[in-house]
């Protein structure tokens, strides 16, 4: 059963495939569905090997902004290629109705830098205070960005 769930051939199958290659190969015992099922559970490198199970997909909730650059996504994309003045991240803002992206790239992304960014690019060029969507981080939920929008 080793040399055929590991040996030359053997590509460490699960319990079915190994039972189908032993009999295949002339053997039989009463107790090999059982051996082959427990021979293939054991095999670390089975499950590091084996394909990933996929739990049921949970259903999509659509993001829905009615009016153009009222609800932001907002996103930090890094660490990329440095660049000659060694920026490495970038943050990133997209509109969910015109997929419209405001992006701008920086050396670290720190809460200074979000409120600054937001000042900059959404406040002072659309003049609207939107909803933003994002992942929590703490550049985007932290005292100084939360007193900011507070205020």
């Amino acid at each position: 059963m080793k040399d055929i769930h590991e040996g030359d051939r053997g590509n460490h199958t699960g319990g079915r495939a190994l039972l189908s290659k032993i009999l295949k190969t002339g053997y039989f015992w009463p107790t090999m569905r059982k051996d082959a099922m427990f021979y293939s559970q054991r095999c670390d490198d089975f499950h590091r090997l084996s394909n990933i199970l996929h739990q049921p997909a949970e259903p999509l909730y659509p993001i829905v902004s009615s009016w153009p650059f009222m609800k932001w996504g907002m996103y930090i994309v890094g660490k990329l290629p440095k660049e000659p003045r060694g920026k490495v991240f970038m943050l990133a803002m997209t509109d969910y109705f015109s997929k419209w992206i405001e992006a701008e790239a920086f050396v670290q992304v720190r809460e200074k830098e979000v409120i600054s960014f937001i000042k900059r690019n959404i406040l002072t060029i659309f003049r609207i205070r939107a909803e933003i969507t994002c992942d929590n981080g703490s550049q985007f939920i932290g005292n100084r960005t939360t007193n900011f929008w507070e205020a």
